[in-house]
């Protein structure tokens, strides 16, 4: 990311942008969805997600805490 796009998302906080690619399955849209997130505020939402109280499938958590672990951040 640029410096200018890094400091549109920590204003916006949330930045969604689509593509179409193909994964074996034919042309489909992706969304890319970028967050600009305070340490506090992620662990919230961290939290939120472990809690699983909005969600009737764990694979949103799933997705997010391997996002996480892959991109090196341990929340506590």
């Amino acid at each position: 990311m640029t410096k200018k796009e890094i400091a549109e998302l920590c204003c916006r906080k949330c930045v969604v942008n689509t593509t179409e690619v193909h994964l074996g399955r034919g042309l489909e849209v992706r969304y890319l969805v970028s967050f600009g997130l305070s340490g506090h505020e992620l662990i919230v939402l961290k939290d939120m997600l472990n809690r699983g109280e909005h969600f009737e499938e764990n694979d949103l958590k799933a997705y997010i805490n391997n996002a996480l672990t892959r991109a090196d951040i341990e929340i506590k």
